[in-house]
């Protein structure tokens, strides 16, 4: 039997285990998915154990998707471009390589307001801000982006790695100053793990005072499906998005890495019915 599973932590929040063993089994494969949940005092060494196990591949979770890069023997030229890594494959000669399949599960949800988006906000600046930039640098009429973190240094890789592929506004917001951001933003991404596991009672920030009636707020975070920080959201009227069709896009991609299958409608009617958005 294959094995696959999810490397992050923490997990106890995690669907993907549900998406790929309800694919693997509707097309009969011998496979299974489970997670690996590995704290991060002992990452680099549960990774070198790992790699003399018998696995097929796995997906990466917060918050390893940029750490887990010096493991692997090869990196695919978007995920080297991107910086960050969500898949990985297990060639038959035991390669370990590296790709990044968020960025295509990223932009399904807003496809039709993306031609409305000028002006970004990004909360946070890690593995999934890596992929969401380089989603957003595609289109010319996004003109700005905002980053803020709490680790100034993670806001400025960012910048400086977007920077190297296209041409716009970017902007670094002090992190101390997070409730006294001005202006208004058309599109407002969390990507920081604040409003799920042990912190799902917190918001990363209000909207209310950086937003207008056409702004969108999109939160990363698909288990709670409705976070504080989409509630303030729906309160305000605005359009709210949670990132299980995130999740799903991204996990559909990486199942077509290693299987070479793509989800049919068979298995979105399975996920439909056991995956509350």
């Amino acid at each position: 039997m294959n094995k696959y599973a999810l490397i992050g932590y923490p997990l106890g929040h995690t669907f993907s285990p549900i998406i790929h063993n309800v694919a693997f089994k509707h097309y009969g494969i011998h496979a299974e998915y489970g997670i690996l949940e590995i704290k991060e005092s002992v990452f680099e060494n549960r990774i070198n154990t790992i790699k003399n196990e018998a696995w097929s591949g796995f997906n990466v979770t917060i918050p390893y998707k940029q750490r887990i890069i010096p493991f692997l023997d090869e990196l695919d030229p978007i995920a080297a471009k991107i910086g960050a890594v969500n898949t990985i494959q297990i060639l038959a000669n035991g390669t370990w390589k590296g790709y990044n399949t968020d960025y295509i599960g990223f932009i399904k949800p807003i496809q039709s307001w993306l031609d409305t988006i000028d002006i970004c906000l990004f909360i946070g600046a890690g593995g999934a801000a890596q992929a969401v930039g380089f989603s957003m640098l595609e289109f010319s009429f996004i003109k700005k982006i905002v980053v803020i973190d709490p680790i100034k240094k993670n806001a400025e890789t960012l910048i400086k790695k977007l920077e190297s592929h296209a041409v716009k506004e970017y902007e670094i917001i002090d992190f101390n100053l997070i409730d006294h951001i001005s202006g208004r933003f058309d599109l407002i991404i969390n990507m920081s793990p604040v409003g799920m596991g042990s912190l799902k009672n917190q918001s990363p920030l209000s909207v209310k005072n950086i937003s207008h009636k056409r702004t969108i707020v999109y939160d990363l975070i698909y288990n709670p499906a409705r976070t504080l920080f989409l509630k303030e959201a729906e309160e305000l009227g605005l359009q709210a998005i949670n990132g299980l069709s995130m999740l799903i896009g991204q996990a559909e991609a990486s199942f077509k890495i290693w299987t070479g299958k793509r989800f049919d409608d068979g298995i979105y009617a399975q996920l439909k019915s056991k995956l509350v958005e």
